[in-house]
């Protein structure tokens, strides 16, 4: 869908969206301008809605392949997913930092991946 509406955007533009001299990314006015076609509006949303989703559930996946108890997921890994969808990058960010924090493995051993064993000692 999001390709879809990128590429009728480009082969059917709006009429007056070519025309719009204050639409550029180089400025919020500008960025403002280019999102007063709807549907450059549409795309950008659905931009941001992809990027939310998948983000997500690397997330959650991610974090079972660590071993992520029931708890970690109701304390950390949740409000990681609601940031992620409200704060996009800032949510990812705040995840990170907790798997860096809590649930990367001891210096030296490999975080064992789905499918994988741990290796005993």
């Amino acid at each position: 869908l999001y390709t879809l509406t990128t590429m009728s955007m480009a082969v059917f533009p709006e009429e007056g969206f070519e025309s719009n001299p204050d639409a550029s990314f180089g400025s919020l006015q500008g960025i403002i301008a280019l999102f007063d076609d709807p549907t450059a509006l549409f795309a950008g949303w659905l931009h941001y809605i992809v990027f939310d989703a998948l983000v997500g559930r690397w997330i959650v996946l991610d974090s079972t392949e660590r071993g992520a108890s029931n708890l970690f997921h109701a304390v950390g890994v949740v409000p990681c997913l609601i940031m992620t969808f409200v704060l996009g990058p800032m949510g990812f960010l705040v995840y990170t930092i907790l798997i860096r924090t809590l649930l990367d493995a001891p210096e030296g051993e490999a975080v064992p991946r789905r499918g994988e064993k741990a290796k005993e000692n």
